[in-house]
């Protein structure tokens, strides 16, 4: 269980009364600094309890990124980046539709698209990028379309790939990687890895906005 943590540890100096609230919709930008949240970034957003549609968001710098972040990341984020803790979820959610639908996330899901579309066979493995057969997962899709050095799993140690390393070796969000990564790993009774690799298209194509292919 983690510890648990006041509004002081993880924004100095509390609330402030110059913290600007957003009001039924969140425009990006932090409530301390003003400046706009990287796209990459898991703001700390902070509801009203006496009105939920008034919302506060907090941007890495503005918290320091301090011990919170780092210990919720360690002890209780999976490989994906997900965690059992409901607040952290919520936050992490929010992370993976911003991350999914800004301009980099979305042309991260062409690229995996075509990648997949690119297999000279459509299935798709779990558990690692790339195996001995040369057989890959989704991420591994697009790492062999863009002629990546990627390691083979030889074994379950080799498939421990966490969301923030995956997300720098492909330049995207680390919430958008372990969103692929938990889509790929997902298990579906009976599945077969050409059912996967019908699945995860099916997902990419579906995240997009218009056009599709």
């Amino acid at each position: 269980m983690s510890a648990r943590f006041t509004i002081a540890d993880i924004v100095p100096g509390g609330i402030l009364p110059t913290d600007v609230w957003h009001v039924r919709t969140h425009d990006g930008s932090c409530s301390r600094c003003r400046s706009p949240i990287p796209e990459d970034e898991v703001p700390l957003l902070l509801w009203d309890e006496a009105d939920t549609n008034r919302m506060l968001a907090y941007c890495h710098a503005c918290t320091g990124r301090g011990h919170h972040d780092s210990e919720l990341e360690d002890d209780d984020m999976s490989r994906s980046g997900y965690t059992d803790e409901y607040d952290s979820i919520n936050l992490w959610r929010q992370a993976v539709d911003r991350a999914v639908a800004g301009k980099r996330g979305q042309a991260f899901l062409r690229e995996l698209v075509a990648a997949l579309d690119a297999l000279p066979e459509p299935k798709l493995i779990a558990g690692g990028l790339l195996d001995r057969s040369g057989n890959v997962c989704a991420l591994g899709a697009v790492a062999k379309a863009r002629g990546l050095d990627v390691p083979v799993m030889e074994d379950t140690e080799d498939a421990e790939h966490t969301a923030p390393e995956m997300g720098k070796m492909f330049g995207i969000a680390r919430s958008m990687a372990g969103e692929i990564m938990c889509e790929n790993e997902d298990l579906v009774s009976g599945e077969t890895p050409e059912a996967r690799w019908v699945r995860i298209r099916a997902w990419a194509v579906r995240m997009l906005r218009e056009p599709k292919p």
